[in-house]
């Protein structure tokens, strides 16, 4: 009896820590590997006795997958977990330090909010600038090009008490957005811990956040839930949560808002008060994180044209979120429109590439067709560029080319899981229609803001756009696919679907560690 008891306080902890437990050991395997690469680097030969460690420790975290599907059938946020955390903890460990796109800036911002700086200070002359460590003064990716490199940097001291001013090409970006960069970088600061082993902490922490989130939005989301989970682990969508980039907190947190309007959408039973106070933050939070995305708040209108008994109430809430929107956006711009000062790097593109939004703006409105022609043009020769990347067709700084039939296979499992999943609910052709409208507008209104401020004049094409702008929403166009009470029937499909995809990244993984060797 007392043997018994044990046991069921053992199986209870265990159950309860798996993913604590899951979470630890791929963190050791991923610096075990990278121990691996960085001994291959420095003395030309790969030690076996990591190799083992890391073999050991590769069936272990196999093991805690299998234990966790074979005791969650059904519950597919679980099994997301169970899947996500190794190939999460991988892409923050395998991709180099600085080589996300613009992960240098991120950084020198979370490191001025890690200083208390919740705002881009301004000098007496009306310069913008943020405070940071001289050791990573220059945040460049060409800094770090292998993992050679990574080694050099951590062997180094940090003198945190070195400081120096510089203009941040993120210093208009909300601190929310670095709430775990920052924090990780102050323990560190605190700690004297050397800055790299801060980035690689930090970018451990946002992971923990995409997790966290990313299991709450599986299991809200009201149809497309095994969708839903293999679009979490897409290459690109994991290479920024596992970074330091921006993009981190934005895109989980707009992907979270989506499947929250959706719920809100779907639900059958009245509004409580819990879900407008919800709707109404999270909207107020993407009006300040990147306002060209607020748009796709209309997803809310849907519920208009589905319960009209509601429709006044549902009036008013709308009403709310606009107002909410449009404040928070404006007060945001305006707040931000202060900082003017730019990175010489931007400073000297902006001169010899030819870029002035004042003069592009000019340009458009005396050559309304040709920028027509440029725009449409656009869509029709890029679109399928962007939609690739948004999967992650380039990672890294845009350098890891990864092979065309993960990216193809990966799409296929997308479309696969949204038409196959059986499901309560299903999207009109009515709102179909009015979802592609907000994704066309949203993608409009972003070629339009990069061709006024990133494009040289008068440029035949729009320079700057890139496909992990589209990651956190394009989801939306396979939701558009999912059927109600589908004939499908495929046991396991949501086990089978996400070990196809875990094996996906994996390859990918290899990619990226053969890019940086």
């Amino acid at each position: 009896m007392e043997k018994e008891k044990i046991l069921k306080i053992f199986n209870t902890i265990l159950s309860k820590s798996t993913y604590v437990i899951e979470f630890l050991i791929s963190t050791l395997l991923a610096t075990q590997v990278l121990s691996v690469f960085t001994t291959k680097a420095y003395q030309g030969y790969y030690p076996l006795n990591k190799i083992i460690y890391s073999i050991i420790l590769g069936i272990v975290v196999i093991a805690i997958i299998i234990y966790t599907c074979k005791k969650n059938k059904g519950v597919v946020e679980k099994i997301f977990l169970a899947f996500a955390i190794p190939i999460s903890i991988g892409y923050a460990i395998f991709v180099l330090p600085l080589n996300v796109p613009d992960e240098g800036s991120h950084i020198v911002k979370a490191y001025d909010i890690s200083l208390g700086n919740l705002a881009t200070q301004i000098d007496e002359q009306g310069n913008s600038y943020s405070v940071i460590t001289k050791e990573i003064e220059n945040y460049s990716y060409l800094r770090i090009q292998n993992y050679k490199n990574v080694y050099d940097e951590i062997s180094k001291e940090t003198n945190y008490s070195e400081q120096v001013k510089i203009a941040c090409a993120a210093q208009g970006n909300s601190p929310i957005l670095y709430i775990g960069t920052s924090f990780s970088i102050a323990i560190c600061r605190l700690l004297n811990i050397n800055i790299f082993l801060a980035i690689y902490l930090a970018r451990l922490f946002n992971i923990v956040i995409f997790l966290i989130f990313s299991y709450f939005t599986i299991r809200k989301i009201p149809f497309g839930k095994i969708m839903m989970s293999i679009y979490l682990c897409m290459p690109m969508m994991l290479q920024q949560v596992g970074s330091c980039s921006a993009d981190a907190i934005l895109n989980i947190t707009l992907v979270y808002y989506i499947v929250h309007l959706l719920y809100m959408v779907f639900k059958e039973t009245p509004l409580t008060k819990k879900d407008k106070i919800i709707l109404y933050v999270l909207t107020a939070l993407i009006a300040m994180f990147k306002y060209i995305y607020i748009l796709i708040a209309g997803i809310l209108f849907i519920k208009l044209f589905k319960n009209k008994e509601e429709r006044k109430e549902t009036l008013k809430t709308i009403g709310i979120m606009i107002l909410i929107g449009a404040i928070f956006s404006s007060v945001w711009f305006v707040f931000t429109s202060r900082f003017k000062s730019a990175p010489e790097v931007f400073v000297e593109y902006f001169k010899s590439a030819n870029v002035d939004a004042g003069r592009q703006l000019s340009y458009i409105k005396e050559q309304p067709l040709e920028f027509t022609k440029t725009f449409i043009m656009e869509f029709l020769m890029y679109g399928q560029e962007y939609i690739f990347g948004a999967v992650g067709a380039q990672l890294g700084w845009l350098d890891v080319d990864v092979n065309m039939g993960i990216i193809l296979i990966f799409i296929i499992l997308l479309v696969i899981s949204a038409i196959s999943e059986k499901s309560k609910y299903s999207i009109s052709a009515k709102s179909k229609v009015w979802i592609i409208t907000l994704l066309l507008a949203i993608s409009a209104l972003l070629k339009i803001y990069m061709y006024l401020t990133w494009t040289p004049v008068g440029l035949e094409r729009i320079c700057g756009v890139q496909g992990r702008y589209y990651t956190p929403i394009l989801f939306l166009l396979l939701l558009c696919l999912v059927k109600k009470d589908t004939n499908w029937e495929v046991k396991n499909l949501n086990t089978k679907m996400m070990t196809m995809s875990f094996v996906l990244n994996i390859f990918t993984l290899l990619a990226i560690m053969g890019r940086y060797m």
